[in-house]
């Protein structure tokens, strides 16, 4: 997945400065052609305790790992994607925002917000004592875009403290791969609500990333001109096949011979 994502964001931009993190392992798999900077990931970087896989670790700390790598502003990218054009006037159009995401909905406590599934709103509020009067936002962070200074610091700080005290796994409403492991979607959510943070993107020509379940309905051109990446996002049954092919026909392009079906059978996410 990271090499395929790798060669289409430099094949649309062959200048384009990429940081990968990565376990021990994976390194020769990866490979380092057009790569700017590769980083190994500690085991509790991306372990639980007894050495059990929990993803949420690396995503709740995103912007530290950005900062320890020297990056004053950058755009998080989960490698479950495929460039389908130059990604540098996204890059451009978010300078400024200091935190930037997916957002899907937002509203206040007691109204109806999309996509907030991981606990009820309010084992929300509760635990990440979110004021009642603050609107909060329902995140997807295949993307996080952070800019170095005190925004990032704070959001930074309170993810770290949440994940400290954790989330009471008997108030999730969905369950996220295996081993009882936090959506990081929860933590951000949480902690962007609790901070009054709305980390909406800038508008612009395309949208940032196509999520292709059942009921995003687009023609395949459509998805072309209107997205900068193509997301095979979720577990192994959410992005519908004809997305997937879409995926498979961008990486014949490239010449990349890891396809759709075999990156969605070794998803974290099936559990």
């Amino acid at each position: 997945m990271t090499r395929n994502l790798v060669s289409s964001l430099l094949h649309h931009a062959p200048d384009l400065h990429i940081t990968v993190y990565a376990t021990p392992e994976l390194l020769p798999v990866i490979g380092t052609e057009g790569i700017a900077d590769i980083r190994t990931l500690r085991p509790d970087q991306w372990q639980q305790k007894g050495g059990k896989m929990a993803p949420t670790i690396a995503k709740a700390q995103i912007y530290r790992l950005g900062v320890d790598a020297g990056l004053t502003r950058f755009l998080y990218l989960d490698v479950d994607a495929i460039a389908l054009t130059d990604v540098r006037p996204w890059l451009k159009a978010l300078e400024g925002s200091q935190v930037a995401t997916e957002v899907i909905a937002k509203g206040k406590k007691g109204q109806k917000i999309e996509y907030l599934i991981w606990s009820s709103q309010d084992s929300l509020f509760e635990q990440f004592n979110i004021p009642e009067d603050r609107t909060v936002c329902s995140v997807q962070t295949s993307w996080l875009y952070f800019e170095r200074g005190e925004v990032a610091d704070a959001v930074q700080a309170h993810v770290d403290y949440h994940m400290e005290k954790r989330f009471p796994p008997h108030l999730l409403t969905h369950s996220w791969g295996s081993h009882g492991t936090i959506p990081d979607e929860l933590i951000y959510t949480g902690v962007f609500g609790k901070l009054g943070i709305i980390p909406t993107g800038p508008k612009m020509n395309r949208e940032p990333i196509f999520f292709g379940n059942k009921r995003n309905r687009n023609t395949e051109q459509g998805v072309m001109d209107g997205y900068f990446l193509l997301s095979l996002y979720g577990n192994s049954s959410l992005t519908v096949a004809r997305w997937q092919k879409l995926y498979d026909l961008q990486c014949d392009r490239l010449g990349l011979r890891v396809k759709a079906r075999e990156i969605m059978q070794d998803k974290f996410a099936n559990g």
